[in-house]
């Protein structure tokens, strides 16, 4: 899974929270269309379900699921950390790190990462004891991701630092100067070959050497417009995908566009788009989730639209996701939806419910202090182990299976 991005700047989300913590809000989005009738081409099973701990609570915190050798990583906000089998869901450890978690989960070799505030958090995957600790100069704003032997961590201060995958000894580090407004958030770097790509929240990407941090390339996806900082944030808070000898990169109130590898050079732009959420590449396309809830079909050839899917508009959509032939996307409401690759059609949908709701042994629309549940995707769909694993701020996590229709029993 992979962690979506609110449009909220960090200033305003904290005047927010200081002022309404308390109060009853509207969680629907505005403007969010109605789900209309489809007809379904998959059968969708829930297979299992749990709930992790107290989930996120009112923050808006990336607690991505890992999923790796049959083990099913969870965290909650709260410190609770967990490894379930992900054929079954049970629980093979839990581990209480007694503080409040604002990333995770990354993986190193038998460790598995998580972060509070600024400190890094490395446990065994084995049984979940701790293993080390280490302090950052800024928070971290994503999951860590691993090269090699060395670890690559974005700041909130716009500094990327790679750190050795061990013992979190810092090797090197590259800071970009950050805008006075940015989004909540920044998307974990990815590597190619002996290159780093990162982009950062004044619209830079740069190509950086694994090796050292040496500077190869840096090209402006989006430079910030506008008669305010609000209109002038033009984060690059979508992760890049490489492949095709191309970075591709989105941004907010800016563009998605297709650069070089080798030294930067545009290939492509679509000044049209604006995003927040994760790209999704493949071999015949590039998908995108737009700030407004559209889901686009790009041409990653020239960026030419090959189809896009208005029915989902403004319902806070995750970034996509792909399970065979079919995109997959949650929304505000804890729903998910499958569409078809090809032209977007929407095909299934289900909505993550508690195991008692499942089987109707509660109202699954209020909790027990009177106000709306927030039932929000925060993080994309996970697909692994011939499962789709979906997990909503609640912190209720379902398994399913998926099937044709037509080979459903």
């Amino acid at each position: 899974m992979t962690p979506r991005r609110r449009l909220v700047p960090l200033a305003l989300l904290a005047l927010a929270l200081g002022l309404g913590g308390c109060s009853s809000v509207n969680l629907v989005p505005r403007g969010a269309v109605e789900l209309g009738t489809i007809t379904p081409e998959l059968t969708v099973h829930s297979h299992w379900g749990v709930e992790v701990g107290d989930g996120v609570g009112y923050r808006h915190t990336p607690l991505a699921p890992l999923l790796d050798a049959g083990r099913l990583y969870l965290a909650d906000r709260y410190g609770w950390v967990y490894a379930r089998d992900s054929d079954d869901g049970h629980l093979l450890w839990r581990h209480d790190l007694g503080l409040d978690l604002s990333v995770g989960i990354g993986e190193s070799g038998n460790q598995l990462l998580l972060g509070s505030g600024a400190e890094l958090i490395a446990l065994a995957k084995a049984d979940g004891h701790e293993l080390w600790r280490k302090r950052l100069p800024s928070a971290l704003a994503s999951r860590p991701i691993r090269a090699d032997d060395k670890l690559l961590l974005m700041l909130v201060d716009g500094t990327l630092q790679v750190v050795d995958s061990i013992d979190g000894r810092p090797l090197w580090d590259q800071q970009e100067k950050m805008p006075p407004l940015s989004l909540h958030g920044a998307p974990a770097p990815v590597v190619a070959g002996e290159r780093v790509f990162a982009g950062f929240a004044n619209g830079r990407l740069r190509a950086l050497r694994l090796d050292d941090g040496e500077p190869i390339w840096t090209a402006q996806v989006a430079s910030a417009r506008g008669r305010n900082e609000l209109e002038r944030m033009v984060d690059l808070d979508a992760r890049l995908q490489v492949g095709h000898g191309m970075v591709f990169a989105a941004a907010y109130q800016g563009q998605v566009g297709a650069y070089s590898l080798i030294n930067g050079r545009q290939y492509w732009s679509r000044p049209d788009l604006s995003v927040v959420n994760d790209l999704l590449l493949t071999d015949e396309a590039l998908y995108v989730s737009d700030s407004n809830g559209t889901l686009w079909a790009l041409a990653w050839r020239d960026g030419a639209t090959l189809w896009k899917q208005e029915a989902l508009a403004h319902r806070d959509l995750s970034a996509p996701v792909q399970q065979g032939d079919y995109l997959l996307v949650g929304d505000y409401g804890g729903y998910l939806h499958w569409l078809r690759r090809s032209d977007g059609g929407l095909v299934a949908r289900t909505r993550v419910e508690r195991v008692a709701e499942r089987h109707g042994l509660q109202d699954s629309e209020q909790p027990d202090n009177g106000f709306p549940e927030d039932r929000t995707l925060l993080v994309a769909p996970l697909v692994g182990d011939g499962q789709v694993f979906a997990m909503d701020k609640r912190g209720v996590l379902e398994a399913y299976r998926v099937t044709p229709l037509n080979a459903a029993e």
